[in-house]
């Protein structure tokens, strides 16, 4: 009975210092969301006047870690912004805000790449499904053109590491991407009027094995929104992978189940449904012939390039391997069933038949996507 009672004052101590823990955090959360809010208040107005004065450098206020950013040669502006559009530039502001309010300064880089005077020219999409490559390839792009490229979204975790082009989606960036299967295939005069709309004149779609997209996006998803990463390392959603167990369970096969009617829904739409210049690109290709694949890209893009100096650029690239997502070698099983692959392997060649309608199956190279 002692021995009883004495369990008892033990737990209700804990459960005491527990309560008092909770509402020292709550406190300590709510003066820092107040803190971290004074403070983007006051960086986004000095950054305003900075960007309207005409200087060469944006610099920090004197509380902040600073941080210079020099403005290209034949710019106005830094990134020459002065190149965005009105709707760009207040998307690409709002993108901004939402990056300083989430990290530091000090963990924000600056990014290298340049906008482009876009005027006369339709703005491109960089189409993919989700965990098929898409932020390497504008690594890519980035790195042999200098121009940045764009993305219909703000993903704060790729600005903060250098993708400037984050939330811009007119002609002023080499390409946009977007994951978006209902975007018209129309020209941009289109969306005169409408700054929500997102529309192009052409387009590279990027394709993957969906084995190993479905495997990647998963991934992703998982560190990111489950796991909870620290926001220090904002790229570990992109990188990580999970352990085994994760493919183990009834969610696994419900995102398959999703998973598989969405990639059917873009590769049809895609691929059939536009009737403007589409150059697909596989990534499994840019694997293996990656000089071969990104003179595609450029040629497509119309960039003037020399091969000596294409060369240099795509090794500065590769070398570039913040996003570049760690195999988990210890992966002990095969995280698809018999079932889910019967899944996959038949909505793979529903998308040949359909493809075949319009005699562009070969497009997806089924022969090598099949699994057994």
């Amino acid at each position: 009975r002692i021995l009883y009672k004495n369990v008892l004052l033990i737990f209700s101590a804990l459960g005491l210092l527990y309560l008092l823990y909770e509402q020292s955090t709550e406190r300590r959360v709510s003066y820092q969301h107040e803190l971290s809010h004074q403070t983007q208040v006051k960086r986004t107005h000095h950054e305003e006047q900075n960007h309207r004065d005409g200087q060469g450098f944006v610099t920090l206020p004197a509380e902040m870690p600073r941080r210079k950013v020099s403005i290209p040669p034949g710019c106005r502006q830094v990134h020459c912004r002065e190149y965005l559009s009105a709707s760009d530039n207040t998307r690409w502001k709002k993108c901004s805000q939402k990056v300083a309010s989430t990290f530091k300064v000090s963990e924000v880089k600056p990014g290298e790449c340049r906008f482009m005077n876009g005027t006369g020219r339709e703005p491109v999409a960089l189409l993919s499904h989700p965990g098929s490559g898409n932020t390497w390839l504008r690594i890519l792009l980035e790195k042999t053109t200098g121009i940045c490229t764009g993305a219909i979204y703000c993903d704060v975790d790729l600005r903060a590491q250098g993708f400037v082009g984050e939330g811009v989606r007119g002609a002023s960036v080499v390409a946009v991407k977007s994951h978006d299967s209902s975007a018209p295939w129309e020209a941009s005069s289109a969306c005169d009027g409408d700054a929500d709309r997102f529309c192009y004149g052409s387009a590279i779609l990027l394709v993957r094995n969906p084995y190993d997209a479905f495997v990647a996006e998963w991934n992703r998803q998982l560190t990111e929104h489950l796991l909870k990463p620290a926001r220090a390392d904002h790229q570990q959603g992109h990188i990580n992978a999970v352990p085994d167990f994760y493919f183990l369970g009834p969610e696994w096969d419900d995102y398959l189940q999703n998973q598989t009617v969405e990639w059917e829904t873009r590769m049809r739409r895609w691929i059939v449904l536009g009737d403007h210049p589409l150059l697909v690109v596989h990534y499994e290709d840019v694997q293996h012939n990656l000089q071969g694949e990104v003179q595609r890209m450029l040629e497509f893009l119309k960039v003037d390039y020399k091969t000596e100096d294409l060369i240099q650029k795509i090794e500065d690239a590769k070398s570039a391997t913040a996003f570049k997502r760690k195999k988990n070698n210890d992966r002990s099983i095969d995280p698809y069933t018999n079932e889910q692959k019967e899944l996959i392997n038949h909505t793979i060649q529903k998308v040949k038949i359909f493809l075949s309608q319009y005699n562009m199956e070969d497009l997806l190279k089924v022969e090598r996507y099949m699994r057994i």
